[in-house]
């Protein structure tokens, strides 16, 4: 991370700054969460079906 990353991390931002022309993420939805493998591929799987253009890799 950079040192502007961390400081905003530090002082409760996010370390991803919002696309130009987009409306940023609530608060509340700026959270990291653990997954195990079975979710993970679940979520994959749902994105391939609703076509969220992942690309041809694997999960």
């Amino acid at each position: 991370m950079t040192m502007w990353q961390r400081a905003g991390f530090l002082l409760g931002r996010w370390p991803v700054r919002t696309p130009v022309g987009r409306r940023p993420l609530p608060a509340a939805a700026n959270v990291l969460k653990a997954l195990d493998t079975e979710t993970v591929c679940a979520l994959y799987d749902e994105a391939r079906r609703l076509r969220l253009g992942l690309g041809g890799g694997g999960p």
